[in-house]
Order: C-alpha cells, then sequence, then structure tokens
C-alpha cells in the first residue's frame, strides 16, 4: 500500500464528523448539512476519469481510442452533455470542455463533472497552451489543488512539423513546462497522443506499416503512464473526494452566512427611506393643518367685522351663512391636499427604493443569493402581524381591519426583506392601496357636521339675537346711554362670532394632526417595524455567526492540511 490508508482515512473521517457537528449546532443558521459528505461510507463504485480540457481537443477521440466505443465524434463540436464509458473498472466522462463559445452552459456541465472527478485528463493539441487554457489549467491544478491526480495528454501529435516523435516532443515540453509549474511533465505522467494516426493502424493490414502507425500514435506508452496513473492516484483520489467535497461545503456556508449582514444594511436604509419621507409628509400635513387653521380663524375675523356694517339681522345672517360655507370648502380642502401629500410619499418611498435596489451594493447581494438557500436566516415577515400585535390608540377612528387588509402587505425576504426591496411594501401601497388612501383620511376624519361651525347659524342664536336688537336701537337711537349699550351689545356679538370661528380652527387643526398620525400609524409604521425586526433578528445572530466563521475557518485549516498531507503521501518519482 503507497501510504497510510486506514489512518488516513480516520482522520478525514474525525474531520467530515466535527463539520457536520459544527453545522449542526447553528443549524438556525439555515446551512446546508446535504452538502458535508458522508462519513464512514465506503465506495466501492468505479473511479471516476473525467476528460477536460480544450475543445476540438479530440477528448472523444481518445475515450474511442480507449473503450473502442462510438463516441459520435464529428467536424463540428458533437459532446454538449457529459457522457460516461465503463473501461476496466474506471467510469470515463466526456465532458463538452472549457470556453467552447458555443453554447453557455458547456462551462457549467464541465465543471459539474470536476467537483465530481476522482480523477482528470486535462487535453490539448499539438498547437500547446493558449491563454484561456492556460488560466484554466492552473485553476484546476494549482487553485483547486487537483494537480496530483491530473494527467495531462497532448493530441493530434500527427500535425506537429516531426510528428509525434521525441525529437518533436522535446521541442515542445519547454512552452509546456512554463504553463504547468510548479508541476513537471513527469508528474502529470504527460502523454503525447494521435488518434489518427491510431485509427489508421487498425486499418491498415501490412504488419510493419500498422506498428510504425500504433507507435507514432503513442498508444502504449500512453496505455502505460494511465495504468500507472490509476494505480499510483486512485487511492489518494478515493481519500481527495470527500475532503475536496469538505473544502466545497465549507466555502459555501462561508458566502451564505456573509449575505444577511449585506441584506441588514439595505434593509437599515429602507428604514431610513421611509422614516425620512415620513417625516417630511408629516411636516407638509402640519404646515396644511396650521394652514387651514389660520384660514378659519381669519374667515372667522372677516366675518365678526362683516356684520357691524350690515344693515339688518338678515343681511349678518347672510354674510354668516357665506363664512360657514367658505370654511367648509377650506377644510375639504385641506383634507384632500393631506390625501394628495400621502399619496405623494408612497410614489417617492418607490422611486427612492428602486433607485436603491439598483445601486452596485444591492445588485451584487441579488447575485450572490439568486440560487434558491437551503435555510433562511431572515424569517418572513407579515405587516398585519404587526399590527395585530399593536395596540391601536382607543380614540382612533382608522378603522385598523381595512388597514390590515388594504394597506398591510407582507414583506418578504431572499433570507431576508432587502432583496425583495419594499416591491412588497411601496408595490401595494403605491399601486393598491394609494387609491384607497383617501377613503382611509376620508373614514378617520370627523364628518364635517361634528364641527360647531357646520351647524350654520343656529349656532350663533345668542348673537344674532343681540345683533337684533343692536339694529332696532340703531334705527332709533343715535345718541346718549342707549348708543353704548349697542356698542356693547355689538363687540359681545363679535366675539362670541369670533371666538365660534377660533374653537372650530383648532378643532380642525387637533383633528388633522391626529388623523396624519393615526394614517402614518396604520400604514408605514408596520413597515419600519417589520424591517426592524428582521434587522434585530438578524444582529441577535451575529454571534452565532461570528461563531460559526471562526470554526469554519479551524476546519478549513484541518481539511487543506490533511488534503496535502494526502497528497503528498506518495509523491511520484
Amino acid at each position: 500500500m503507497p501510504f497510510q490508508l486506514s489512518e488516513s482515512s480516520e482522520k478525514i473521517e474525525a474531520l467530515v464528523r466535527d463539520a457536520r457537528e459544527t453545522f449542526q449546532k447553528y443549524e438556525e443558521l439555515g446551512l446546508p448539512m446535504e452538502a458535508l459528505p458522508s462519513v464512514g461510507e465506503k465506495e466501492d463504485g468505479a473511479i471516476k476519469l473525467v476528460f477536460v480540457g480544450q475543445y476540438s481537443a479530440g477528448k472523444s477521440s481518445i475515450i474511442k481510442m480507449l473503450t473502442g466505443m462510438d463516441t459520435g465524434i464529428g467536424a463540428d463540436i458533437k459532446t454538449d452533455h457529459a457522457q460516461a464509458y465503463p473501461w476496466h473498472g474506471i467510469e470515463i466522462v466526456d465532458t463538452p470542455g472549457i470556453q467552447t463559445g458555443i453554447r453557455e452552459d458547456h462551462d457549467a456541465i464541465t465543471y459539474e463533472q470536476i467537483k465530481h472527478a476522482d480523477l482528470l485528463i486535462f487535453t490539448i493539441t499539438n498547437e500547446g497552451f493558449d491563454q484561456t487554457m492556460g488560466n484554466h489549467f492552473q485553476k484546476l491544478a494549482v487553485e483547486q489543488q487537483r494537480g496530483a491526480n491530473m494527467i495531462l495528454v497532448i493530441n493530434k501529435m500527427d500535425r506537429a512539423a516531426l510528428g509525434n516523435s521525441p525529437e518533436q516532443q522535446q521541442v515542445m515540453l519547454p512552452d509546456i513546462e512554463k504553463v504547468i509549474a510548479p508541476f513537471t511533465p513527469e508528474q502529470l505522467y504527460t502523454s503525447f497522443v494521435s488518434t489518427n494516426r491510431y485509427e489508421e493502424s487498425l486499418e491498415e493490414t501490412e504488419a510493419e506499416v500498422k506498428q510504425d502507425l500504433l507507435e507514432e500514435s503513442g498508444y502504449d506508452v500512453f496505455i502505460e503512464h494511465l495504468n500507472d496513473f490509476v494505480e499510483a492516484k486512485g487511492l489518494t483520489a478515493r481519500l481527495q473526494k470527500p475532503l475536496n467535497e469538505l473544502a466545497a461545503a465549507l466555502e459555501e456556508a462561508g458566502k451564505q452566512t456573509g449575505a444577511d449582514d449585506a441584506a441588514c444594511e439595505i434593509q437599515k436604509r429602507q428604514i431610513r427611506t421611509l422614516k425620512d419621507n415620513q417625516a417630511q409628509c408629516m411636516d407638509e400635513m402640519q404646515d396644511l393643518a396650521m394652514m387651514v387653521q389660520s384660514s378659519i380663524k381669519g374667515t372667522g375675523r372677516k366675518a365678526s367685522l362683516d356684520i357691524q356694517n350690515s344693515s339688518s339681522r338678515e343681511e349678518a345672517e347672510e354674510k354668516l351663512s357665506h363664512a360657514i360655507s367658505d370654511v367648509e370648502a377650506q377644510v375639504k380642502d385641506c383634507q384632500q391636499k393631506m390625501v394628495q401629500a400621502a399619496e405623494r410619499m408612497g410614489r417617492q418611498i418607490e422611486q427612492e427604493d428602486e433607485a436603491l435596489m439598483q445601486t452596485d451594493f444591492a445588485q451584487s447581494l441579488r447575485e450572490s443569493l439568486q440560487a434558491p438557500q437551503p435555510g433562511k436566516a431572515l424569517q418572513e415577515i407579515s405587516h398585519s402581524e404587526h399590527l395585530a400585535s399593536a395596540d391601536a390608540p382607543e380614540e382612533s377612528s382608522v378603522d385598523m381591519q381595512k388597514v390590515m387588509t388594504n394597506g398591510a402587505g407582507a414583506l418578504s425576504n431572499l433570507g431576508g426583506v432587502a432583496t425583495s426591496s419594499l416591491k412588497s411594501f411601496s408595490g401595494s401601497l403605491t399601486h393598491t392601496a394609494v387609491k384607497e388612501v383617501g377613503h382611509l383620511f376620508g373614514a378617520s376624519f370627523k364628518p364635517w357636521q361634528a364641527l360647531n361651525i357646520a351647524k350654520g347659524l343656529s349656532i350663533f342664536g345668542a348673537a344674532l339675537g343681540a345683533l337684533g336688537v343692536v339694529y332696532e336701537i340703531y334705527k332709533a337711537v343715535t345718541e346718549g346711554e342707549k348708543v353704548k349699550d349697542r356698542e356693547t351689545k355689538m363687540r359681545e356679538a363679535r366675539q362670541e362670532i369670533q371666538q365660534k370661528f377660533n374653537e372650530d380652527a383648532d378643532a380642525v387643526y387637533s383633528d388633522c394632526i391626529r388623523v396624519a398620525h393615526e394614517v402614518m400609524d396604520a400604514w408605514i409604521q408596520p413597515a419600519i417595524e417589520g424591517l426592524q425586526t428582521a434587522i434585530r433578528e438578524a444582529e441577535e445572530q451575529q454571534q452565532a455567526r461570528q461563531a460559526f466563521q471562526d470554526a469554519v475557518r479551524k476546519l478549513e485549516d484541518r481539511t487543506y492540511a490533511l488534503r496535502e498531507q494526502v497528497q503528498t503521501t506518495n509523491p511520484l518519482t
């Protein structure tokens, strides 16, 4: 046995068990347990030998040379999916090749097979490595530490100037060595072949010519190298496979847990968007309330002055009636402007959120989480749940059930609210519930009839009665004590009228402010609370995530150290 298989196997099993225990300990993070390799399972199936490399390098032809099976070789690329062929206890897998430019999924198909491969055969042509193939070789051999379980095959040597001769091979080796460093041609069991010459040897009847063609094909040397390679590296590859899977699972786990922090940052920005727009809208509504308050008081002052110039009670009553109508129009205009302010706020929230979702930061987060996740770090948030648990003001006239139905869409997550943007919030509110916001305001404002001034001239009974006396006195008296009495009664009537307008002006202001707060509490606040809950839950997991990351780093260190130990147990000579 070329290395201590039992000892290495025990170390690998212990490492995998520790990894599974770590993942189970932090299962609330939604970690992909199924991505971890199994513990203690014996793999008695065939060694998986995967052909990768340059397209049109003759991978299928080499497989045909090995297996004798028809692989569908033609002038165009024929392999558009992974195809497995059995050969002497080895599962040989043909792949489409790398960077074909024909189909976008060719690379994905190839690298998926590489992920599960025991052994790799990297194939190029007699033209050697180009920049792309050199980069891919380095990625596999060095970055992914696959070089110790790889063989390099150079095909189509019949096209070389000196054919597949030792002289031609010596000419090509220096350029090859530059690309494959730090590996050597010997460590990669480098083989020069010509599948064309092999095919010709099968059809040749002249024994001497047949032997020359077979020798030039490099078939015997390639088979010898391949057999040595399988014998020397097969068991090593079997130990490498769970280590490769474990390394991939640990890397993926690190990516998944890292995305929640980015999602929280976007959620915090969304809260700022909601709060800033809410505050701005509230300022605008308060200004509207103050304006209508001042306007009603001004109307009252004017009305009180107008009656002084009236020559009869009937004329005074007509002027007061016009003033009351003016106040009604002012109140309705204020309410309509408050509705419009809320609608503008909803549209502004949507625009700002859409701009946020178009930033490089948000786009990067969305792309990193496109693949379905095995678990959710942040739970789905329902506005209705938050509304149901909130205490509504006792005196509120807002229909909370209607608000929950029309103005409180659920915020769902990616893992988290952030990646869906506020679309589920601003999408429902600005597209659907904004249509209901007028009804929401209308249902919340006190009815016009609830204002004293809306009761018309009847509320000015005492004042108008006094004015009737005043006008009668005015007709009969022009001087003396009765003139002073007339002036006193006129002043008292004007003051009473002004006071009633002022009282209703203050009542309208208070009602506008009350409604603004109630609508915001029912409309915007649940979205803010939903985001805050998601952030709070995520931040509460920070300690667990940090501890998990520390454990993952230790597991990764052990994995890479053990992988290096296994690779160097039986170095090639």
